[in-house]
């Protein structure tokens, strides 16, 4: 703040100002010279380690923290037997101070049994589950890279997301989405 100041002048920058902040505590006056310079390289190590945790906690926290965590699928009705379309669903958690920072955040599916649609495709299935949804998908990318992104994530919020899918059938198994709605194991991952 440029300004000498109490120990609590990052609460009061926080709450007040919206900046997110923290401040060390740097022992006593008597081991640095004017300007908070310390005194010895003994002494500017010592602040250093005491202190590097939780100031390298506090920048992750300034950005995006992402968790996501499965809600799982849900298969779209269709007279047509073998349409195997389905939304899945993760729920995405910011635990992060601050806002999306970056646009178009790439999460890969990671099991080849789940197909990510093209953008183009099931357009009138995403714009039906926008009700039930915090947030839609801006875009995906073709279904060979199974990538989604992520948009709008708000700082210390979270928002569910409907992801358009093509379940393909195992192999040897025509029709099986027809009867099956058990679970399907995969592994979501940040590319």
């Amino acid at each position: 703040m440029g300004m000498a100041a109490g120990g609590d002048s990052g609460d009061w920058s926080n709450k007040m100002l919206g900046i997110p902040s923290a401040e060390a505590e740097l022992g006593l006056w008597k081991n640095y010279q004017m300007n908070w310079f310390p005194k010895t390289e003994k002494n500017a190590f010592s602040v250093v380690s005491d202190n590097i945790d939780w100031v390298e906690k506090t920048f992750e926290k300034l950005g995006n923290e992402l968790k996501i965590e499965p809600i799982g699928y849900k298969k779209i009705k269709s007279t047509h037997e073998g349409d195997n379309r389905a939304i899945l669903q993760i729920k995405v958690y910011n635990l992060g101070l601050s806002d999306q920072i970056y646009d178009n955040i790439p999460i890969r599916i990671a099991n080849s049994l789940l197909k990510v649609e093209p953008n183009a495709s099931n357009k009138q299935q995403k714009e039906e589950t926008a009700k039930n949804s915090d947030l839609l998908l801006s875009q995906t990318l073709g279904s060979s890279d199974n990538v989604f992104y992520l948009n709008g994530l708000e700082r210390r919020k979270s928002s569910i997301f409907n992801i358009p899918v093509q379940l393909k059938n195992p192999d040897g198994h025509d029709n099986f989405y027809d009867k099956y709605s058990g679970p399907i194991d995969t592994v979501i991952e940040f590319k």
